[in-house]
């Protein structure tokens, strides 16, 4: 298996390359400041990778920063972003945005 990561600047002058990029994606990791929360251009950006149809993980970084309030965070993603975005080991909120994850969970009472 050959992985090629592509790595491009998240400011908003840059939004013209970042827009190439996205054209070329099997998947994405968007990175989402945890004290910055959801800026303009992270939405730019998550609009862009729903019109390629980029599957996409959020990483939200630095939210050890004194102040960074996680539940404030994810309230701002599922309202900027979209409202499925969970945190990873929400077993039972990940399987409700998904048919055959809610057939697991509900035949194994597995959280994935």
């Amino acid at each position: 298996m050959e992985i090629t990561l592509l790595d491009t600047p998240g400011h908003v002058d840059f939004s013209a390359e970042a827009e190439r990029t996205l054209q070329v994606l099997d998947y994405c990791l968007l990175i989402v400041s945890g004290p910055d929360g959801v800026q303009g251009h992270v939405q730019t950006l998550w609009k862009l990778l729903k019109q390629y149809e980029v599957p996409t993980f959020v990483f939200v970084n630095k939210m050890d920063q004194p102040g960074t309030d996680k539940e404030k965070i994810l309230q701002e993603l599922q309202t900027r972003l979209d409202p499925a975005c969970q945190w990873m080991g929400a077993g039972e909120e990940i399987a409700l945005c998904d048919e055959k994850l809610m057939e697991e969970y509900l035949e194994t009472g597995s959280r994935i």
